[in-house]
C-alpha cells in the first residue's frame, strides 16, 4: 500500500511497480500490480527481475475504466 511506498522513499531502497497479468475486481478486468523492492544499491538486480517478469508474464491489455482510455 501507500505506507510501503513512503517507507521505501524514506529509506532509499530502490523500488518499482510492474504489471503481472490481470485480475477481476468489482466486475471488471484490471492490471495486477506487483511492487518490487531491492536492497541498497540493488537497482541492477531489481531491473533484471522486473525485465524477466515482463517477458514471462503477458502484459495487461486492460486499463481501469476511470483512466479514460478506450
Amino acid at each position: 500500500g501507500s505506507d510501503d511506498l513512503v517507507l521505501t522513499n524514506l529509506s532509499g531502497h530502490p523500488s518499482m511497480i510492474v504489471t503481472a497479468g490481470t485480475m477481476d475486481r468489482r466486475g471488471s478486468r484490471r492490471p495486477w500490480p506487483v511492487k518490487l523492492t531491492s536492497r541498497f544499491w540493488g537497482e541492477d538486480r531489481l531491473l533484471t527481475i522486473a525485465a524477466w517478469l515482463q517477458q514471462h508474464v503477458p502484459p495487461s491489455p486492460y486499463a481501469p475504466a476511470d483512466f479514460g482510455w478506450d
